[in-house]
Formats: structure tokens, sequence, C-alpha cells
């Protein structure tokens, strides 16, 4: 019996003994597990990092794009609004020449008129005596 007892125990403390090394098997299995699934959700989020600052730096990229492009706009804009007001002025210095021509042309016409008025008077003042009325 006694030799009996001693078996028995020598057979617990190797089941124990195999449970041990079989815990300890599965809890170093499971801690490679968690340990490659944090490395793998690492490795996700730093992906996920990258893709969100390849993702800033594009939508940058573009809106310096568009700036660029709005500014290249604004000063086409303003250069075209520079020349028509070159050509707006053009046209009133033309125009006023234009008036400035057309007042003289009628000031001569005036004056030739008068004149012409003047030597058909002394001319009809030698033949007859004659007046120069408001109706001619």
């Amino acid at each position: 019996m006694a030799e009996d007892a001693r078996v028995l125990t020598l057979r617990r403390k190797e089941q124990a003994k195999i449970d041990a090394e079989r815990r300890a098997h599965e809890e170093a299995q499971a801690k490679a597990e968690a340990d490659a699934a944090a490395a793998q959700a690492a490795a996700a989020q730093s992906q996920a990092q990258s893709e969100e600052d390849a993702r800033r730096r594009a939508d940058a990229e573009a809106a310096q794009a568009a700036a660029q492009q709005q500014q290249a706009a604004a000063l086409a804009a303003q250069q075209q609004a520079q020349a028509a007001a070159a050509a707006a002025q053009a046209a009133a210095s033309q125009a006023d020449q234009q008036r400035q021509m057309a007042e003289q042309q009628r000031q001569e016409a005036i004056q030739q008129r008068e004149a012409m008025r003047a030597r058909l008077l002394a001319q009809l003042n030698q033949v007859l005596q004659t007046r120069d009325t408001a109706r001619g």
C-alpha cells in the first residue's frame, strides 16, 4: 500500500508537472499571439497614420495649387481691368479731341458766315445803301 501511495504520488507529481508544462506552453502561446496581435495593430495604426499624413499632404498641395490658380486669375483680372481702364481713358481722350475739333469747326463756320455777311453787305452798300437786320 505504501508502494501504491508512492506510485500515486509520483503519478500526481508527474501529472502536475505535465499540467504545469501544458499551462506554461499555453500561456507562452497566448502571449505570443497577443504580441503578434499588438504588433499587427501597431502596424495597422502606423499604416493608417501614414495614409492620413499622405492625404493631408495631398490636400495641402491641392489647396496651394488652388490658391495659386486663384491668385493667377486675380492677377489676370486686374491686368484686364487696367487694360479696360486704359482703353476707356483713350476713348474719352479721343472723344474730347473730336468734341474740340467739332467746336473749332463750328466756330470757323460761324466766322466764315459772319465774314461772308460782312462782305455781302459791303458789296451791296457799294451799289445801294443797305443795312443788316436780324432776318438777314
